[in-house]
This record gives C-alpha cells, sequence and structure tokens, in this order.
C-alpha cells in the first residue's frame, strides 16, 4: 500500500491541486494511460475497499467505464467479481452444478496474472466430462465484467485471469480524492467498542525491539479502527511486577535504606 500511494503521487498531483475539492478533476491523459498507474491503484482501491467491506459494493452503471465518471460510491471489486463469476457458472453450467460451485476469487498471485483471478473452472471440468480449458472457456464466455476489467484472459490449464482497467482505476481514485476526509471510507455501521492490547511488556525486565514492534502495530489497528468510527480503548498491561519490585524494594533497604525511608526493621518509616 505504501509503495502504491508512492507511485499515485507522482500521478494524481493534477487532481489533488484541483481548484474545487468538491468536484472531480479531468484525469491528464498520461494517468490513464499509465499500466504502472493501473497496477499501484488496483493496489490502493483493494486495501481501501478491504477498509470498507461490503458496506461500499453497489454494481457500476452500465456507462461508466465509457463516461469516466466515477460511481457514487467506492465498489468493492472482489465482491463484484465474486458475484459476477457466480453468476456465470450458473448461466454456463446450470443451478445443479454452478449453484453449488466455489468461486475461487482470488487476489492475483503474480502481476502477470492480473489483478484477480478464478480457478473456478478446474474443479468442475470431471464431472462436467470436459477439459479444463474449454470449461473455463464457456465460464468466461458467460461472464459480465467488462465495466471493470479487460477481456477476461484463460491461463494454464483453467485459470481465468482478471485486470482491473485503467479508466475504472482513475475514476475510483479520483472518487476517493473528491472525497478529501475519508477517501471514501464510510463510517462502520453500527460502531463497536474495539479493545486493541498493546505489547504489554514486564516493567521489571529490560525492554526489546519485539515490545515496540507490537506498540507500533496495536496502535495502527487502533488509529484504523478509530478512522472507521469505532471506539477504540487502548490498553497496555504493564505485567506482574508485584514479586520483581518487592524483592527491588528488600534490596534497597539493605543496600541504602535511606531512599526508601529506613531500614529492614519495619520501624515508622519503613514502610
Amino acid at each position: 500500500l505504501r509503495m502504491a500511494l508512492l507511485l499515485l503521487s507522482l500521478n494524481i498531483r493534477a487532481l489533488a491541486l484541483a481548484p474545487a475539492r468538491s468536484a472531480v478533476a479531468p484525469l491528464p491523459i498520461s494517468l490513464k494511460c499509465s499500466p504502472l498507474f493501473c497496477r499501484a491503484g488496483a493496489a490502493y482501491v483493494h486495501a481501501v475497499c478491504a477498509l470498507q467491506g461490503n458496506e461500499g459494493t453497489h454494481k457500476p452503471r452500465g456507462d461508466h467505464s465509457r463516461s469516466g465518471e466515477p460511481c457514487e460510491a467506492l465498489l468493492d471489486v472482489h465482491a463484484y467479481i465474486d458475484g459476477a463469476v457466480r453468476t456465470a457458472l450458473i448461466e454456463a453450467f446450470g443451478d445443479e452444478v454452478g449453484g453449488s460451485a466455489n468461486t475461487m476469487v482470488t487476489l492475483a498471485t503474480k502481476p502477470e496474472f492480473g489483478d484477480y483471478q478464478s480457478n473456478a473452472a478446474l474443479p468442475l471440468a470431471k464431472p462436467l466430462k470436459m477439459k479444463p480449458r474449454d470449461a473455463a472457456q464457456q465460464l468466461a464466455d458467460a461472464l459480465q465484467v467488462g465495466d471493470v476489467c479487460d477481456a477476461v484472459e484463460i491461463a494454464g490449464p483453467g485459470f481465468l485471469n482478471f485486470r482491473l482497467r485503467a479508466d475504472f482505476v482513475a475514476s475510483q481514485l479520483a472518487l476517493m480524492l473528491a472525497d478529501g476526509t475519508r477517501c471514501g471510507v464510510p463510517p462502520a455501521a453500527p460502531a463497536q467498542r474495539v479493545v486493541v492490547d498493546y505489547s504489554s511488556p514486564n516493567i521489571a525486565k529490560e525492554m526489546h525491539v519485539g515490545h515496540l514492534r507490537s506498540t507500533i502495530i496495536g496502535d495502527t489497528l487502533a488509529d484504523l479502527l478509530e478512522f472507521r468510527g469505532h471506539s477504540v480503548l487502548r490498553l497496555n498491561h504493564v505485567g506482574d511486577w508485584g514479586t520483581q519490585f518487592g524483592m527491588l524494594i528488600t534490596h534497597m533497604r539493605e543496600v541504602v535504606p535511606q531512599a526508601v525511608g529506613g531500614g529492614g526493621g519495619g520501624g515508622e518509616g519503613g514502610e
């Protein structure tokens, strides 16, 4: 995500400097056509939609990709492709087979495979008595994802690769920029009370880098949850320190009794 934001910052400066923050500025030609922008933007869109969950899911309008006009809400791309594959399975192979089949939609494992992929056709080949690639082709012919993706590619024995359209990614990013405060991420509904437990070090022992690492992770999670609108309690338990500090006080009474108010005899000032 950090790499995506770094790459995007070089391409969307014109949008960030648009006079009217409430309006979506026209996208520069170089921004529409850059493959690097498309890949970085896809990572950013997916990250925001992952925060957003299914609350932003909607079906894009038919003229979306032609006009370049952004949708009213961010699209949960994974859910959209998953639903499209489900519909295509039923259309291609009928309710009995397609209705119970696993869509198997995941993020692509490598950039050359696109942005998302589905292996749904592979386990269906044997019960359908078809070659895996033939089953994949039949499924691809039934898919309707042209508003969001380029033409679906069939790779290997029958993998379906989905690559997001550059203009779709650009419109989603423009929509995020237009929402200057929340970047298109809606508040959670309903908001919940969340406890985030930090590193909880034992304060009678030495700290190490592991305490810092888990604290930073916990603080990041707490910030994300608060951004979604949840009520977050940041908790850092200090550990079991009674025995350790009891031993320390006893030692101090023996070595520097004046530091703890007296000697080990338990006099008036000894507590």
